[in-house]
């Protein structure tokens, strides 16, 4: 968990944590949206379905 991060959720600085990017495309295939989540490793499982239609 980064420094700056770990102040705000309330947890030790280095201590496990899962970081989420996304990265979002326009039909255009132009990257418009960046998105970085952290997740503390110790406060809750997470399960991640995704499933795509073509």
């Amino acid at each position: 968990m980064p420094e700056d991060m770990a102040v705000a959720l309330i947890c030790e600085p280095g201590s496990p944590a899962l970081m989420e990017r996304r990265r979002y495309w326009s039909n255009e295939g132009i990257l418009f949206e960046v998105s970085l989540s952290f997740y503390p490793g110790d406060r809750f499982p997470q399960t991640i379905l995704v499933e795509r239609e073509i």
